[in-house]
């Protein structure tokens, strides 16, 4: 049981990392399109 939640716990914090990547590279290409415009 217990293995089970630290297996789930890795789960979330790879999912976590992931999003956050996600959220940088979408914060990164709006910065460049901004800066692109002007």
């Amino acid at each position: 049981m217990f293995n089970f939640l630290k297996s789930f716990g890795n789960a979330i914090i790879v999912l976590s990392a992931i999003g956050a990547f996600e959220v940088i590279r979408f914060v990164i290409t709006v910065v460049t399109t901004i800066i692109g415009l002007f």
